[in-house]
C-alpha cells in the first residue's frame, strides 16, 4: 500500500495480483470451465490479462476449459 493525495492508500499491482491469485486458487478449482465476459473495455481487458498472466507464470492452475465471450455492455456513449 502507498499513500495517496486523498488520504487513503492505493494497492500496488503486485498486491492486486496476489489477492487475485489467492481468490482464484480458492474458488477456481471448483469449476472445470471458466468463462470470462470481455467487452473490450479497460476493466474486462485487465481481468482477462491478469488471469492469463497468472496462469502463464504458474501462480494459477489453468481450468480444463477457458472461454472468453464477447459481451456488449451497451455502455458506449453516443457519437
Amino acid at each position: 500500500m502507498r499513500p495517496t493525495l486523498f488520504g487513503g492508500a492505493t494497492r500496488t499491482l503486485a498486491d492486486s495480483l496476489d489477492e487475485t491469485a489467492d481468490l482464484m486458487n480458492e474458488y477456481g478449482p471448483r469449476y472445470d470451465h471458466w468463462c470470462i465476459a470481455y467487452s473490450g473495455g479497460k476493466d474486462s481487458s485487465a481481468c482477462l490479462t491478469a488471469v492469463c498472466h497468472l496462469i502463464r507464470v504458474g501462480r494459477l492452475r489453468a481450468p480444463r476449459r477457458l472461454s472468453v465471450r464477447l459481451s456488449d455492455t451497451r455502455m458506449e456513449l453516443p457519437p
